[in-house]
């Protein structure tokens, strides 16, 4: 066997046996040095999950991973074992996407981990949850997150829960909580805050005129005097559902520096209103990141 060999081996030793190793070690029925040895093994599936990761054997990565964080919270090392979790999580998030393995590992994080980073986990599970199309779900742990990111004056970061809130809303048609969710946002931002506003107040008229009006008349000084005009005018023709000035007006309004393409569902909902043919009524706006 040659020097290099030899040292290719000492560098990279068999994850397997490794992995076989350390469950012996704590398969002892030896009762003393316990959690010792469970942080050793846990050390040697560490190092075994690490091996199995070089080579891609991302699900043998994994077990490594979650056995070691088992054991060290059975050694009372929550602190050791809530990071390995949400290492844990990603990992399968990404390489496996099982989604019962990834929110069993989450849980655990959420159980085992630092109070001041929950809400950044929060939001990051209900991240994941939209982009499974489990939006009941993901908007229960977005608004998790934003209490705890509150508490911690993380004011971008609760936009950015608020933002994810809103899409959610207005896809599945709950405009009344949307527009709650962009007031939201308004307060909490300075450049372009009319613009949230703005969609707020129109995403409030679809769902009650009266508390639409309510909303605009506490915030009319915070819009120039051709928006205001526009929603004091959308809220009274669609009260008294008169589509054809309704239509009139979307019409003569400039829509594309007002509302973001993630909002534009809303205008859309409008324009069902008034269309009386089976033409395409839809807007197109290009998208601005305005967060």
């Amino acid at each position: 066997m040659t020097k290099t060999s030899l040292m290719d081996e000492k560098t990279f030793p068999d994850p397997e046996a490794l992995e076989s190793d350390a469950l012996k070690k704590v398969s002892s029925i030896n009762p003393f040095f316990r959690d010792q040895r469970r942080r050793e093994a846990a050390e040697m599936l560490l190092k075994a999950s690490n091996l199995y990761k070089m080579t891609k054997r991302y699900e043998d990565c994994a077990r490594c991973m979650i056995s070691a964080a088992n054991l060290y919270e059975q050694a009372g090392d929550d602190f050791e074992a809530s990071h390995i979790y949400i290492d844990a999580a990603r990992l399968v998030k990404v390489k496996q996407n099982d989604k019962r393995t990834v929110m069993m590992l989450y849980q655990k994080h959420l159980e085992l981990g630092e109070a001041r980073s929950l809400g950044e986990i929060y939001s990051e599970i209900g991240e994941y949850l939209k982009v499974m199309g489990d939006y009941d779900k993901a908007i229960y742990y977005f608004v998790e997150a934003i209490d705890h990111l509150v508490a911690n004056g993380r004011k971008y970061s609760v936009n950015k829960c608020y933002d994810n809130l809103c899409r959610m809303y207005i896809h599945t048609n709950k405009f009344d909580q949307a527009g709650e969710a962009l007031i939201k946002m308004a307060e909490n931002i300075k450049i372009k805050r009319d613009t949230f506003i703005l969609t707020a107040i129109m995403s409030f008229a679809l769902h009650d005129t009266v508390y639409a009006k309510e909303v605009l008349d506490n915030n009319i000084d915070v819009l120039n005097h051709t928006d205001a005009k526009f929603l004091q005018e959308c809220i009274m023709f669609t009260a008294s559902r008169d589509c054809e000035s309704l239509k009139q007006l979307f019409s003569e309004y400039n829509f594309r520096f007002k509302v973001k393409q993630e909002h534009n569902k809303i205008v859309n909902e409008f324009r069902k209103l008034f269309s009386q043919t089976g033409e395409n009524n839809t807007v197109e706006i290009d998208e601005e990141d305005l967060t």
